[in-house]
């Protein structure tokens, strides 16, 4: 568990600053509507907000489930995989 935290510290105060991309609240939408009962969207991103969703996606963590592919690299954007790289490796 400490080693989750001292990820997404980094995460935060390091990885996004330099990337220009934080951790997105996708996760967080995308529980937040299983709980509603959606399971499936065709693109998250364009889903409605939950309230809380960036804070609920900190809890939890999957690509592939999030509509974004391997290694997050469905819209192309390296920025994505870059992020989960350099936070995992911190």
């Amino acid at each position: 568990m400490p080693a989750t935290y001292v990820m997404d510290l980094a995460g935060r105060e390091i990885v996004a600053p330099v990337l220009g991309k934080g951790p997105s609240g996708n996760l967080g939408r995308w529980i937040g509507h299983m709980l509603k009962g959606r399971f499936t969207h065709e693109d998250i991103t364009k889903a409605a907000p939950v309230p809380h969703e960036a804070a609920i996606g900190t809890a939890a963590q999957m690509f592939p489930a999030r509509g974004q592919g391997i290694m997050g690299l469905r819209d192309r954007d390296v920025r994505v995989p870059a992020f989960a790289l350099a936070t995992h490796v911190a």
